[in-house]
This record gives C-alpha cells, sequence and structure tokens, in this order.
C-alpha cells in the first residue's frame, strides 16, 4: 500500500472504529462556529454500537439527516458491522440537558448499509436508519429536502455548502460538545482527484473546500452537506466521507453524493421527491 493510501486509511479507520469510554463521545470538526439551539434541526447525532475483532463492545459516533419523520441518513462506515443504534434528535448543546432532544434506540433490523457498500475504497459510503417510531416535528426536530429530481444531474460545483456536526477545534485542541458548524464551496472535482487519486469518484462523491484548516474530520462522518434554496429551505447534497487525517492542512474533504443514491433512498424510505 502506498503512503497516499495509508493516510487515507488511517482517517477511515479512525472514524469507523471511535471507541466510547462510559459517556464519552468522539467526535470532530475543525474551524467550525457554535451554531445556535433549532438551527439545524435536521441535524442528527448517530451512535452506533459495534464489536471489535478482539470481541469487546464500543460505541461509534457520528452524524446524520433526518430526511422523513421515520428516516435518517448518514455515512455507511458508521453503521457498518453495528449491532444496535441511539439516534440524537433536537441536539445542539450534548454537555446538557436539552428541552428538544430526544433520544431513539435502535435495534439492528433498523439499520440498512447500501448493498454494494465498499469499505476498502469507502465507495458507495451512505446508510439509512428507519427509526422505530414516527418522531413529532417541532421547533428543534425538522426534516431536510432531499434533492429535486430535476436536480439529480446537478454538480453543485461552486455553490456554498454548509456543513455540521460536533466536534474537535483544531488537530491539536479538544472535542467539544457543542454543535458546530461551516460554509464551504463545492470544488470541481480535478481538486479532490488530485488529493485522494483513485479513490476518489466523482460520480458518487462531492468534493468540498479545506483551506485555512475549515474541514470535517474525524468522527463528523455522516453529517450533512446542505445548500441553501432560494426559498431559505436546505437541500442535502452530500454526506461526511472522509479526507485527510490532518484536518488543518487545507486539503478538500469528500462527501457521499446524494443524488447518486435517490432511487435507492426511494425505494427504501417510499419518500416522494419534488419535481
Amino acid at each position: 500500500m502506498n503512503s497516499f493510501a495509508s493516510i487515507l486509511f488511517v482517517l477511515a479507520t479512525s472514524v469507523l472504529a471511535l471507541p466510547v469510554r462510559g459517556n464519552r463521545i468522539q467526535k470532530f470538526i475543525t474551524g467550525g462556529d457554535p451554531a445556535r439551539p433549532a438551527q439545524f434541526p435536521f441535524q442528527v447525532g448517530v451512535q452506533t454500537r459495534k464489536v471489535s475483532q478482539e470481541g469487546y463492545e464500543y460505541n461509534a459516533w457520528c452524524g446524520g439527516s433526518l430526511i422523513s419523520d421515520e428516516w435518517v441518513l448518514t455515512a455507511a462506515h458508521c453503521l457498518y458491522g453495528g449491532i444496535s443504534g441511539e439516534i440524537y434528535l433536537g441536539a445542539t448543546d450534548l454537555s446538557r440537558d436539552e428541552p428538544g432532544r430526544i433520544v431513539i434506540n435502535v435495534p439492528k433490523e433498523n439499520l440498512y448499509v447500501y448493498e454494494n457498500y465498499i469499505p476498502q475504497q469507502i465507495r458507495n459510503d451512505i446508510a439509512l436508519v428507519k427509526l422505530p417510531q414516527r418522531v413529532q416535528l417541532n421547533e428543534y426536530i425538522q426534516i431536510v429536502n432531499l434533492p429535486r429530481r430535476s436536480q439529480m444531474a446537478e454538480s453543485f460545483i461552486k455553490q456554498i455548502g454548509w456543513i455540521s456536526g460536533w466536534g474537535k477545534l483544531g488537530d491539536e485542541k479538544g472535542s467539544t460538545e457543542q454543535l458546530q458548524y461551516t460554509r464551504r464551496w463545492i470544488l470541481p472535482h480535478e481538486y479532490c482527484d488530485y488529493s485522494y487519486g483513485g479513490f476518489y469518484a466523482p460520480l458518487v462523491q462531492v468534493c468540498v473546500d479545506g483551506s485555512h484548516g475549515i474541514s470535517a474530520c474525524n468522527g463528523d462522518s455522516g453529517g450533512p452537506l446542505t445548500i441553501e434554496e432560494d426559498d431559505g429551505t436546505r437541500t442535502l447534497v452530500g454526506a461526511t466521507s472522509y479526507g485527510q487525517v490532518y484536518c488543518e492542512k487545507g486539503l478538500p474533504s469528500v462527501y457521499t453524493r446524494v443524488t447518486a443514491f435517490l432511487d435507492w433512498i426511494i425505494e427504501k424510505t417510499g419518500i416522494k421527491l419534488r419535481d
């Protein structure tokens, strides 16, 4: 394995296997600003119970997006090998009790990893969680739009994307319990092709700017990449997938392209798309 592939593999593994000791959740984003309560009401926390190769159980923390009142979209590597899950809805500050937050336990049979997910290449990195019961929408819990049918062929290049997650303030800084967010340009494919070579697949992935050390990072996986529509609503165009191990290095990060999997999402969920 060449040195580049090794760097990428280290990042993917650290995202996949974030052990939680007690109630401490490990999660990361760099250079973000703190979100206000209900600013990202579609943001979900996804904690998956897994079993290591050595046989001990651990929790892996990721982000996700609420796409209906009973379905969450996240990354495949977040759920891969999972035996159960917990879904955090309406959360902003995990360090305190919040009036709008609820936590839902999810059994293994409600975790749907995309059938053609390729873990070695972090390809087709998308998954769904079906909630055991429909959630009541309110100020703190809202659904994010899936792309319209008319957007299925769009690249979203040169649009501003919003990313959010609970996380680390820098490579050498500690993590925070406060939801963080930032805005980043969606880049032409050649930026990620140069940075990640054969790992980057433009038909199923989106390339997002990571300059000035502002980027998603380990454990932020599965969380939303959204664009803002003319009417002020948000549309989900990506799910955080992978990046370089040093997130402040200034290199772009890679997101799963939601439009590439809309047919699969519709088949599993029955959600009706906008025209």
